[in-house]
């Protein structure tokens, strides 16, 4: 429930034909609203990183909360669409007339669009690129609220945790059953891999382990899982660790 008012802003702002950011392309905002899958939950990131700087700061009880933390969002989710916007009309700009956004004529067209353009550069535009800009712009509109102006806002740094365990990792029965080879096995796996900037668990690597089947139960169950993103000084990044998933057979 915590982010579910801005998400029903985000989802409402991405999917209206009329864009809250003015626009001189249909295309554009079509574009962002056929592909919210992938935009939301970046709005997502950004929001947790938003409420954790306004708890960092304890700005909730500097201002009043009803009408401050409403309209910082708003700004904030403001801020982050136009410069989305901008990127997308920055790749725009260096492809030929024939593959330009204005050239599109139906949602297919878009979607192929999306998928050669946009998509390999998304995590780029939005969690490299823009990044100090966000953070820039956050502090004027921060210092726009009279009781904040003289506020000297400061960063956290924050380790990813679980948000949610979409899938239990259970001991792979069936699959050793099947097998029928031998002593069934038991042990640590030790998993390594990276918490990308919206909470997704990507690149695994065994550290250790005694069998490969709890691996392959370790990787499926973890694969589920979703983190909060990792915060560096207030900026989202991705970040590589490890984990130690105990096996016993009964």
């Amino acid at each position: 429930m915590k982010y579910l008012y801005l998400l029903l802003f985000l989802l409402g702002l991405i999917c209206s034909p009329v864009a809250l950011i003015a626009s001189d392309s249909a295309n554009l905002n079509q574009l962002i609203s056929l592909n919210k899958k992938y935009i939301t939950p970046i709005f997502s990131a950004y929001s947790f990183q938003l409420d954790k700087i306004v708890e960092h700061n304890r700005l909730k009880k500097k201002s009043y909360d009803a009408y401050f933390l409403p309209k910082l969002k708003k700004s904030y989710t403001e801020i982050l669409l136009t410069h989305l916007i901008s990127e997308v009309k920055e790749i725009d700009n260096k492809l030929t007339e024939e593959e330009k956004l204005k050239a599109l004529r139906n949602e297919e067209s878009l979607f192929d669009y999306f998928e050669k353009n946009i998509k390999p550069n998304l995590e780029e535009i939005m969690f490299i690129n823009i990044q100090n800009k966000l953070l820039s712009s956050l502090e004027s509109k921060i210092k726009e609220f009279d009781d904040l102006q003289k506020i000297n806002l400061k960063y956290p740094t924050l380790r990813p945790e679980v948000l949610t365990i979409n899938r239990a990792i259970k001991y792979p029965h069936g699959e050793v059953k099947f097998r029928q080879s031998g002593k069934p096995p038991e042990g640590d796996v030790k998993l390594e891999f990276t918490i990308n900037q919206i909470g997704t668990p990507v690149f695994f690597k065994i550290i250790s382990s005694t069998d490969k089947l709890l691996n392959d139960a370790a990787i499926k169950g973890v694969k589920s899982w979703r983190f909060s993103p990792s915060i560096k000084d207030g900026i989202i990044t991705k970040t590589r660790t490890r984990l130690s998933i105990p096996f016993i057979a009964y």
